[in-house]
């Protein structure tokens, strides 16, 4: 078995959370200056669980550039989990078990996609120079 890297996770969640909480920031003072309606919000917010997922798998990949998938998914499988108990606790009603089904795997994908593309941006950052065309007196 391989070594496992949690701090990879950690950082990917980490930065996930922080761009979550800064779109809550965002969208608390979007509604407050505009008086906007509740439907628009819901909507800003599945762009910012988009963004924030693609960027906490993407820096999960980055930080492991060995497991991109497995790492980019832990991080989705933390965010899932916490944002199922959130629901839970404060808005027990809406919780179903295809939803939660639904989360898990839109989740997953997503952040694991992006696990992948980010440990690949590092493999080729790291072998960049193997890459790039060697100089020479009879290259103008």
């Amino acid at each position: 078995m391989g070594k496992r890297n949690y701090g990879a996770v950690l950082y990917g969640f980490a930065i996930t959370f922080l761009i979550l909480v800064v779109g809550i920031l965002l969208s608390v003072i979007f509604v407050f200056l505009t008086s906007s309606r509740l439907v628009y919000v819901a909507n800003y917010w599945k762009l910012v669980t988009f963004i924030s997922l693609i960027a906490g798998g993407t820096v999960a990949g980055w930080q492991d550039a060995r497991n991109g998938f497995l790492n980019g998914s832990r991080v989705g499988m933390v965010y899932a989990f916490l944002s199922i108990l959130v629901t839970a606790i404060f808005i027990p009603q809406i919780l179903s078990f295809r939803g939660i089904l639904w989360r898990l795997v839109y989740v997953l994908i997503l952040s694991g996609t992006a696990g992948i593309i980010g440990a690949n941006f590092r493999i080729i950052s790291r072998h960049k120079s193997k890459f790039s065309p060697v100089k020479s007196k009879y290259n103008n």
